[in-house]
């Protein structure tokens, strides 16, 4: 689980998010408005290690982040994970069950205190591919039963999608540095496609990169 990553996508995803302050920008700007009231004011924890599954490295990037809830201090997870596929995937709400099961196992360690309590994990999906996202977004909405009484056995598990190429450049994050590695992502599998934006929003992406900092050569590389 804790292999390295290897494209470029997830390089530049993992470097976006490894620092507290990108990280904190990222989260105020694409969670949804009552989970971030629920969080106190301290910035995330990005701690180490993939849940992804081998096959699918190649086209998913995560990053776990600790966060901390305003009622009792207790923690609780933000699991990022960016489909970097040019179409979407349907199997993304059972991807991230499986990967919810993984993290609860690695905090709980088998201890029966902590398996009575597990904190709660919000799945925040990043896309950025062409096409528009039709995937199922809960494990519900993959179960066929025709009779609603059996859907209703089935637990929701969804996650909540952001789609980078639908949003606003603004509305990326407020941080100058992690809206680059965002606005650099969303434009990745856009081809020649909205050149004059691109062109417009150069300055404001070059402006962010301008000392020389490993994020900023990542970034670069990545373009």
């Amino acid at each position: 689980m804790d292999t390295p990553p290897k494209n470029r996508h997830d390089l530049l995803f993992q470097a976006t998010l490894s620092r507290q302050r990108r990280a904190q920008s990222v989260l105020r700007a694409h969670l949804e408005p009552w989970i971030a009231d629920l969080l106190d004011e301290s910035p995330p924890t990005p701690l180490d290690g993939s849940f992804v599954d081998d096959r699918l490295r190649a086209s998913q990037s995560d990053k776990l982040l600790q966060v901390t809830l305003r009622k009792g201090r207790k923690p609780a997870f933000v699991y990022a994970l960016l489909e970097h596929k040019s179409h979407p995937d349907p199997g993304t709400a059972l991807q991230i069950h499986k990967y919810k099961a993984r993290i609860w196992e690695r905090y709980a360690q088998g201890k029966a205190e902590r398996l009575r309590a597990l904190p709660p994990i919000l799945p925040l999906v990043f896309y950025h591919g062409r096409r528009k996202w039709t995937a199922p977004r809960s494990l519900a909405e993959m179960v066929a039963a025709e009779d609603e009484r059996l859907r209703k056995l089935e637990p929701s598990f969804g996650y909540y999608l952001r789609n980078l190429g639908a949003l606003p450049p603004e509305r990326l994050a407020a941080d100058r540095e992690a809206r680059a590695g965002l606005l650099a992502l969303r434009y990745s599998h856009h081809g020649d496609k909205g050149v004059e934006e691109k062109l417009e929003l150069l300055p404001d992406l070059l402006g962010a990169l301008r000392e020389r900092t490993e994020f900023a050569r990542q970034v670069v590389l990545y373009l």
